[in-house]
Formats: C-alpha cells, sequence, structure tokens
C-alpha cells in the first residue's frame, strides 16, 4: 500500500519544479529572483513572504500577488552516508550508522500553496523512510506543516494560523533556521520549533515584527498552546538585524502536557552580498533551576552562477560553525561544524556532496562523530 501511495506521489508531480515551483509559475519569474540560493531569500523573496503573498507600496516593485496554481513537489535522495567514529572501544555508533547506507529515495514532499482571495496558504506533505520506527519499514504519510495568512492595511498587518514555527513568516533564514542547503543547526535547539499557533506580523518600511501565541519546545501534534513568542528585525540597506524572545512551557511526553516553564531568546544577524550570505545566531536557553545554555551559529556560503553551460546553472560552496553549550550534557564547549558544495543541475536538481562533524568535545567525551554524504533534492 505504501508503494502505491508513494508512486501516486511522485506521478501527480509532473510539472516543472522550480524551488516551490507554484510560486514561480504563478508570478511568472525566474527562482533566483526569490533565492540568492536556494531556499535561501533574497530582498524581494523576502518581502513576497512576509506580506504573506503581496507586493504592495514596496519600494520599487509595486503590486503583486499569487494566483490559486497550487501543486508543487520535492523528492530527496541520500545515494551514499557513512558516519565515522574517532573511539574505536567506546563509541555511541550502531552497527547501521557505522555501515556504508546506499539509499534510492528516502523523503518526497508534496507542496499545496497559492493565494484564494487574500488569504495566502502552504501545506506540506511528507513520506520519509527515515524517522527512525525500529517496528516498521518503508514510507510513512504525514500531514508535516502549514499555514495560512491574511493581509490587512496594505501589508502593516497579517494574521496567520496553522501548524508550523511562530516565525514562518520571518524571511531573515535566521531564527527559522532554513540554512542554506537545508542541514539542521544546533542553534534551532534554541529557537521555538513547528507546533500550533496564531499570531501577527507586520512590517513597516524597514522594520519588520511578529507576534505568536503557539506550542512549547520540543512539541509533539495536540500540544497545548501555552508559549508566546516575539519578533523584530530592522533591515540595513540588504542586510538585517533582529532579535526574538519567547517565553513558555517544555512539552512532557511521558505526561502528556506541557510543563517545565522554559525561556528562548536571541539575537541574529543576516548579511547579504551580490552572489553571498552570511547568517549568524546567537541563542539562549533556560530552564527553571538550571544554568543557561546557549549557542552561537554562523554560516557561509557563497553561489557562482555558470553561463553556457548544459548540465550546471549555478555551483554553491557552503560552510557552517555551531559552538555551543547544553548543560545537560557538560558545561564544556562543543564545536561541530560542516562544509559542502552544492551542484544545481538546474533550480530544480541539486547534488551535495558534504562532510560534517565534531570539530572539539568537552574533555569527558572521546567519542567523535564524522560523517561524509552525498543527498540529492529532485523537483518533478
Amino acid at each position: 500500500m505504501k508503494s502505491i501511495l508513494l508512486s501516486f506521489l511522485i506521478l501527480i508531480f509532473n510539472t516543472p519544479l522550480d524551488a516551490v515551483s507554484s510560486f514561480t509559475r504563478n508570478l511568472g519569474m525566474d527562482c533566483y529572483a526569490c533565492h540568492s540560493t536556494i531556499p535561501q531569500l533574497t530582498e524581494f523573496g523576502k518581502i513576497f513572504l512576509e506580506t504573506a503573498g503581496e507586493i504592495l507600496i514596496q519600494k520599487e516593485y509595486g503590486g503583486m500577488s499569487m494566483t490559486p496554481q497550487i501543486i508543487s513537489g520535492r523528492i530527496a535522495l541520500i545515494p551514499i552516508e557513512k558516519t565515522f567514529s574517532s573511539d574505536s572501544k567506546k563509541h555511541s555508533l550502531s552497527p547501521k550508522e557505522r555501515q556504508l547506507q546506499i539509499v534510492s529515495v528516502n523523503e518526497a514532499t508534496a507542496f499545496l500553496s497559492g493565494k484564494t482571495g487574500k488569504v495566502f496558504y502552504e501545506v506540506a506533505f511528507l513520506a520519509s523512510a527515515d524517522w527512525g520506527h525500529k517496528k516498521r519499514e518503508g514510507f510513512d504519510f504525514r500531514f508535516d506543516h502549514g499555514f495560512a495568512a491574511i493581509n490587512f492595511l496594505e501589508n502593516r498587518l497579517n494574521v496567520l494560523a496553522g501548524f508550523d514555527s511562530p516565525f514562518i513568516t520571518d524571511g531573515n533564514d535566521t531564527v527559522q533556521h532554513y540554512n542554506a542547503l537545508e542541514r539542521q543547526w544546533e542553534a534551532a535547539e534554541f529557537t521555538p520549533g513547528v507546533s500550533q499557533m496564531i499570531g501577527l506580523n507586520g512590517i513597516e518600511e524597514d522594520f519588520f515584527w511578529i507576534a505568536s501565541w503557539h506550542g512549547g519546545v520540543e512539541v509533539a501534534r495536540g500540544n497545548d498552546p501555552k508559549s508566546y513568542s516575539l519578533r523584530a528585525a530592522y533591515n540595513i540597506n540588504k542586510h538585517t538585524l533582529g532579535a526574538y524572545f519567547s517565553r513558555g512551557f517544555r512539552y512532557d511526553r511521558k505526561e502528556g502536557r506541557s510543563n517545565h516553564p522554559v525561556s528562548l531568546a536571541g539575537l541574529d544577524g543576516h548579511l547579504r552580498f551580490a552572489n553571498a550570505n552570511v547568517l549568524m545566531v546567537l541563542g539562549f536557553r533556560k530552564f527553571v533551576g538550571k544554568k543557561t545554555d546557549w549557542d552561537f551559529s554562523v554560516e557561509a556560503n557563497n553561489t557562482f552562477f555558470i553561463k553556457n553551460v548544459k548540465y550546471l546553472t549555478s555551483i554553491n560552496p557552503v560552510a557552517n560553525v555551531d559552538t555551543y553549550v547544553l548543560r545537560e550534557i557538560s558545561s564544556q564547549v562543543w564545536v561541530k561544524g560542516s562544509a559542502g558544495v552544492a551542484f544545481f543541475l538546474n533550480p530544480a536538481v541539486r547534488i551535495f556532496p558534504q562532510v560534517a562533524g565534531t570539530l572539539h568535545a568537552p574533555s569527558s567525551f572521546r567519542h567523535k562523530e564524522f560523517q561524509a554524504l552525498i543527498t540529492a533534492s529532485v523537483g518533478l
């Protein structure tokens, strides 16, 4: 049954995909109008997201909105993945992790996105074979995330709701940690995640803000919304500086409810250059009765556009460094990093070899993990 559903999911994606293809088909524009390097956003793409699919009286951009062409999709592959340990005797790697893994297809995503009247919406459904279910094999299907927003007062106010990040309409690629090639930063532990939420956002000249009420940290579906988050960012030319604060409760999976008060706060910056991005986040996490954890993450990437080459449109070198303290594990500093080069055969097809691993661990941890892998993302 799951193989039939997967085949159906793949077959419905029979139109060209450029990033989120329903956006490009609707707008009649190239992907790189919105993306400096997919999925990071240009200034135009940032305003498009923050105005819930509208570009109104925004500097030189004039008026623009979506039409209801909605279906797009993506299939992710990990053809090669290998994890190493620096400690051959005391290691945390399972036999499966130590093996060279060859996987044909490990994830498929369907996007439904568009605009109906004044309502802008985006919904994602995910089929994945990599969720760690020990008793099941094959693909599982689920609703992954989604939200809807209504635009008022010519972009000065949007009302949004759904099951998503409370910062979903923030186009700065920082606090959401939608970093250049969809690799998870440790700093994502220091920002609110996906949960049921309702919120407001707005733009006033170069100032952008969000206020949301949502579920707590380490969320689960059905998590009771007992948290609130505030976000503000200011654009200086093409660069953005921002701050966020979140106060609420950690979700206790054993008790099935949110308790244990927690505060999250941080400063962030996104520096945009001609073909390069630098993203920085300094995040803090405070549990009641415990010392504050912190993380400082930096990512840099640069895009080289290739002309008159039949099978290559751009090359994207990217690297990031994560420096953090998780006091539940150790009060000493951890440093992790990764580097890779993404080859875009066209905006819909990306091949990305990379290495990632622990650069420094607390003295009590001899074990360090290193990973070499190749990932591919294909739009259909």
